[in-house]
């Protein structure tokens, strides 16, 4: 089970932790580094809940990530800990179930495949630093001169150990996780973690109150633009869902703290709101509160000939666009469908047209003179190169292509050709429908 939170900036986590039993606390931080995360700097993306000391793998770029929680051997003895990563890692083992007493113990330096415990860049480096630094036993924190934890780690059974892995990636592959075994056994590149189930537990912030502190506001867009709504909270929990409703009903995938949905004409009027709860896990307080309905209205747009829209999303994914999770984008118009090339990292964008006819367009019309000639003998005027025929003829309709049948002439009793006196009938031909803007 996994729940969004808000960014750091907005929650202020209190002083007193709750352990829920087999989990770990996963922090996402984009755009940063180890440094960063290390040093309380980095902006929080979001907070998880997962099952096991490993993290999902490949699914972003350039940002970093913290795991945390408390281990509880389930037997005493000495511990040696193995990490992997992609990219770089550190972690750290506290003497007790107090972070401020965390150690660095091992670190990954490089690069390594999933679950690839003794050895990194995919086997390419067995008896390096970048590969005896991932193993609390080998890892020196002096270019080898010492290995302060070279004897194992003692360990008390049933006791809670704050443990911690921060790990930083690039761009590529991304992977990251920990494991440890009693001294004198050595995990198998491949291994799933030994850290799951009734060993681990994650430290969370009990929550004490959650408010709607700011409500979303009232937009206004041209269609086929993005609309985004998004809510400010007074709380001091760490897991939070989010449901975003529209005219009281859920949205699908929308469970971010914003919203952003590519709008049409269909759109206008439509009311937003969102439903935000604290995650239901065991020993939390439970909280749900709902926002006030923002109104969405939305113009029509205004068509450019010979161009198409084209919209960046900075750090985006094509899931989180389809899904109107990418935020507000910066909008320009390009001249056919070939974006602009090696631009940037880490992006996500849209190219889109309108139909050249649009479906508000009016009925298609056009002109014909009605004023009908006076002859002698009927005759039938001619008819148009396309579109309907005048409605002064007999049969005739308007959305009929075929030619209606008229009577045969009579001959005049006169030698003398039958003159008309008035106007012929004739039917200009059709302009070319066109769309209203």
């Amino acid at each position: 089970m996994a729940a969004a939170t808000l960014l750091a900036s907005s929650v202020a986590v209190q002083a007193g932790n709750v352990v829920v039993p087999g989990y770990l606390k996963r922090q996402y931080y984009p755009g940063a580094n180890r440094a960063a995360v290390n040093g309380g700097t980095a902006k929080l993306g979001f907070v998880e809940l997962i099952t096991q000391a490993q993290a999902p793998s490949d699914v972003a770029d350039n940002y970093a990530q913290r795991l945390s929680g408390v281990f509880k051997p389930a037997q005493s003895g000495k511990y040696v800990f193995w990490v992997a990563s992609d990219d770089d890692s550190d972690l750290f083992l506290s003497t007790d179930d107090n972070p401020a007493n965390k150690r660095l113990i091992a670190q990954q330096p490089g690069w390594g495949g999933t679950k690839e415990w003794t050895s990194a860049e995919n086997g390419g480096q067995t008896s390096t630093p970048a590969a005896t630094q991932k193993s609390s036993a080998t890892w020196s924190p002096d270019n080898g001169k010492t290995t302060p934890f070279a004897a194992g780690i003692d360990l008390v059974a049933g006791k809670s150990y704050y443990i911690e892995g921060v790990m930083a990636e690039g761009g590529g592959g991304d992977n990251f996780g920990f494991t440890a075994l009693l001294l004198g056994n050595t995990p198998n590149n491949g291994d799933d973690t030994t850290l799951t189930g009734n060993v681990i537990g994650a430290l969370v912030a009990n929550p004490t109150k959650l408010n709607i502190a700011t409500q979303p506001a009232n937009a206004k867009v041209t269609e086929l633009s993005t609309a985004s709504f998004s809510v400010g909270l007074d709380t001091d929990a760490e897991l939070l869902a989010f449901q975003w409703l529209k005219n009281g009903q859920a949205i699908a995938g929308a469970t971010s703290s914003s919203l952003s949905v590519l709008t049409s004409l269909s759109d206008n009027g439509a009311k937003y709101s969102v439903r935000v709860s604290t995650v239901n896990y065991p020993g939390l307080t439970s909280f749900t509160t709902t926002s006030a309905e923002a109104t969405l209205t939305v113009d029509a747009a205004i068509e450019v000939a010979g161009s198409l829209k084209r919209e960046y999303y900075p750090g985006g994914t094509r899931g989180s666009v389809a899904g109107g999770t990418a935020g507000t984008p910066s909008v320009s118009l390009i001249k056919g469908f070939e974006a602009p090339s090696n631009v940037a990292d880490n992006y996500a964008q849209r190219v889109s047209a309108s139909s050249p006819l649009r479906s508000r367009a009016s009925t298609p019309s056009w002109s014909r003179r009605t004023t009908t000639p006076t002859c002698t003998s009927p005759r039938m005027t001619s008819p148009p190169t396309s579109g309907s025929w005048p409605s002064s003829l007999p049969g005739a309709t308007p959305s009929s292509g075929r030619r209606p049948r008229a009577a045969r002439p009579t001959a005049p009793s006169s030698p003398r050709r039958t003159r008309c006196t008035g106007p012929r009938t004739a039917a200009t031909p059709p302009r070319t429908p066109t769309a209203s803007a």
